[in-house]
């Protein structure tokens, strides 16, 4: 049985700074997931949740005695990770409890558990206990049938049984790895911080993977090193431990460098890759990631550290440009008097302000050439990973669309405003066809679109011969990013509708594991080395 993606919706009531009088509701699924609000506003308090909550998620569906208990009416202990006073979890504004809501969104047995609700009485923050729901409706199951349900989750050996949908989503929750604010190892001793290894701990980690005997462990600690040289643009980096052990020591492009030298950027993405590669988790929760970065560096960082994750990155941020270049799904997270308020963001921005606010002429400064239209979020990480491949991805903004210029009939208003912030002669456009058959003609709405891009000027615009940008992955690729069952899509097949289905936000995981020569002699191929 294939392993299911994720995809919970949380609810939360008077945890921290959310009150029960308008509850957090979220969605997290496989792909990026941002929070974006100023300062103080509560985004980081729902990213250190998944965190500290880690101890109770390990008792959902860990296994029979822990889940039955649980789902018995006991209550178990929660073991807050990193919260020395339990209390502090606690809203202030009200003596209610606390209440987290895990639904799985599973509608298709009406008898399997699709949600539980993990409630802290504030007269004991340290235990919480739990109740079942099930149904469409989410009726609340009794302590007694939920768990002979849990039991017989786990008799069956099979495990093609109702909970397992809830099992694996809960085992994806707790396999997380939160990286804080702060991320640098420069500091000396034996430390954590949160997730992390910091000081000497980490460099006696980096030592042991690097010059152990575990070959995986080696090509791990070769991978980061090579992700990292691509981002600074070095030629070759290699990190090695001092031979105290107390200390990194770099080299770039083969001139010997203490890390101080290097400043906290270097650091951050040595401790944050090192980490990732190490744990390999299913979600990496990571704090502001565009904290000590360039903008040119902060979108790459991203999608280079989502590819050590099985199942995607939720983010915090200050930043609505990082936030909708790389998210699939984004959430605003506001203060109004003194509550916190969660929303998600709007979906469709004036293509100007959306494009102001990445703020295309700061790119310029740092070396950018052109930008590069796309549709959507999932097409900038598919596409910046082959511009990778070309050296290219410091060269080009990738902007998307997020089907603005396609749901609109006036095209050429929206190019002209964004004509203010670039001339035409730096923009380019890559637009799928649609396109159901050799010689057919492209969708409508994707021609017209094209039209109006060369009629006002841009540089270069790509409707694809193929029917869109997946039908170009190789089954190699396809093998190696989403999993050996898939194969190589038809020219013309759409995604979609193919028994041959996987989720269209994994093909930057496709588009990661390419090379050259499955893109040879394609137009795609030859758009993108044009630029």
């Amino acid at each position: 049985m294939a392993k299911q993606m994720l995809n919970v919706s949380l609810t939360l009531k008077n945890f921290r700074c959310f009150d029960d009088s308008d509850p957090v509701h979220f969605d997290v699924k496989s792909g990026v997931t941002a929070f974006v609000g100023p300062n103080n506003s509560g985004k980081s308090s729902i990213l250190r949740m998944f965190y500290e909550l880690r101890n109770a998620f390990n008792q959902i569906g860990a296994d029979e005695g822990a889940t039955g208990a649980l789902l018995s009416g006991q209550t178990r202990p929660a073991s807050l990770l990193g919260v020395p006073d339990p209390s502090a979890v606690l809203c202030d504004r009200n003596q209610r409890p606390m209440t987290v809501r895990i639904d799985t969104r599973r509608e298709g047995n009406k008898e399997a558990i699709s949600s539980i609700e993990l409630k802290f009485d504030r007269d004991n923050v340290g235990a919480f206990s739990a109740t079942a729901f099930t149904g469409p409706r989410r009726d609340a199951l009794p302590h007694s049938k939920a768990k002979r349900k849990a039991e017989h989750h786990f008799a069956v050996s099979n495990r093609e049984v109702q909970n397992e949908s809830f099992a694996e989503q809960a085992e994806i929750l707790r396999d997380s790895l939160y990286i804080g604010p702060f991320r640098n190892i420069l500091n000396q001793g034996q430390a954590n911080y949160y997730d992390l290894n910091v000081g000497t701990s980490f460099v006696q980690t980096w030592d042991n993977w690097k010059n152990g005997h575990n070959r995986e462990h080696n090509r791990a600690i070769k991978e980061v090193e090579n992700a990292i040289a691509h981002l600074f643009g070095f030629s070759s980096l290699e990190i090695n431990p001092s031979p105290d052990n107390n200390e990194l020591r770099v080299f770039v492009d083969n001139h010997p460098f203490s890390l101080h030298e290097q400043g906290a950027g270097l650091s951050q993405f040595i401790v944050t890759f090192g980490a990732a590669a190490t744990r390999r988790p299913s979600l990496i929760l990571i704090d502001e990631p565009e904290l000590n970065l360039h903008p040119s560096l902060q979108v790459d960082f991203l999608t280079t550290l989502s590819t050590f994750a099985s199942e995607g990155v939720v983010l915090s941020t200050h930043s609505i440009g990082l936030a909708r270049s790389v998210a699939d799904s984004i959430y605003s997270v506001r203060r109004e008097g003194n509550r916190s308020i969660v929303r998600l963001y709007d979906e469709t921005p004036n293509l100007q302000e959306f494009a102001g606010e990445l703020g295309f002429s700061a790119f310029r400064e740092l070396g950018y050439d052109r930008i590069l239209l796309v549709e959507g979020p999932t097409d900038v990480r598919t596409v910046q990973q082959i511009l990778r491949m070309l050296n290219k991805d410091h060269k080009i903004v990738v902007f998307p669309l997020l089907g603005h210029a396609f749901a609109s009939g006036d095209h050429s208003n929206a190019l002209e405003e964004l004509n203010r912030i670039a001339p035409a002669d730096k923009i380019a456009a890559l637009v799928d066809s649609e396109r159901e058959c050799e010689g057919g003609e492209p969708d409508p709405k994707r021609k017209a679109f094209s039209d109006a891009c060369n009629s006002a000027g841009f540089y270069s615009v790509l409707v694809t011969e193929r029917r869109a940008i997946e039908n170009y992955f190789s089954s190699r690729a396809i093998k190696q990013g989403v999993g050996e069952q898939y194969e190589a899509l038809g020219p013309y097949e759409a995604l979609g509708k193919s028994s041959n289905k996987w989720s269209k936000k994994l093909n930057w995981k496709i588009a990661h594991a390419m090379e050259i020569n499955d893109l040879k002699g394609t137009d795609l191929l030859g758009f993108l080395e044009s630029l």
